[in-house]
């Protein structure tokens, strides 16, 4: 991105100097671009949280009891995988099944599955119907980790290293190959 706005600012200055007419019109031009591209760059959640937020998550376990716990507690000290998802998200339906394979096969990886917006009962009967025998599954009823991390819509999968610091975001599918790799980066040899 950098190189990119470089490379149009010597444009635009040699520009300015070959005509001198343009000078004004490429300055006021530029100007606008550079709030333009600041404030888009705000609006698509490029300058989010990096950290894990600190969202508050109700565990969706058999216990009678449902465990309380906080987002950031829970990826504390170790590589994190956070995926977010819904029942009726398609693209969550051909996404799970990863999912739960990387959740098996890399067990130094955390993956936390957090539902976005819907109740217990909601969650456990879709993860039953696509016999998913996943763990780690968190709800978020008021859908607050997707704003906090800047996710434009679901599925989202956060990849976290072990200091907590956000390496890379993907928003909808992604493939079983990019998603190894990705935790082969999380995970030092």
């Amino acid at each position: 991105m950098l190189p990119g706005a470089l490379a149009a600012g010597l444009w635009l200055g040699w520009r300015a100097v070959r005509a001198p007419v343009l000078r004004q019109p490429l300055a006021l031009s530029s100007a606008v671009g550079l709030v333009v591209w600041v404030a888009g760059g705000f609006g698509l959640g490029l300058n989010q949280q990096r950290d894990v937020p600190d969202v508050p998550l109700q565990s969706l376990s058999a216990a009678a009891e449902p465990q309380q716990a906080r987002l950031a507690e829970l990826a504390r000290g170790r590589p994190t995988v956070i995926a977010l998802w819904a029942s009726w998200c398609g693209v969550c339906h051909q996404q799970m099944p990863h999912w739960a394979a990387a959740q098996q096969r890399q067990p130094d990886v955390q993956v936390l599955f957090i539902n976005q917006g819907e109740d217990a009962a909601r969650a456990q009967a879709y993860l039953q119907q696509q016999g998913l025998g996943v763990r780690q599954v968190w709800l978020d009823a008021a859908s607050r980790t997707g704003p906090a991390v800047g996710s434009l819509g679901l599925p989202t999968t956060l990849f976290y290293n072990a200091q907590g610091q956000l390496v890379h975001r993907q928003v909808g599918l992604i493939s079983p190959p990019a998603l190894a790799s990705r935790l082969r980066d999380l995970t030092p040899p």
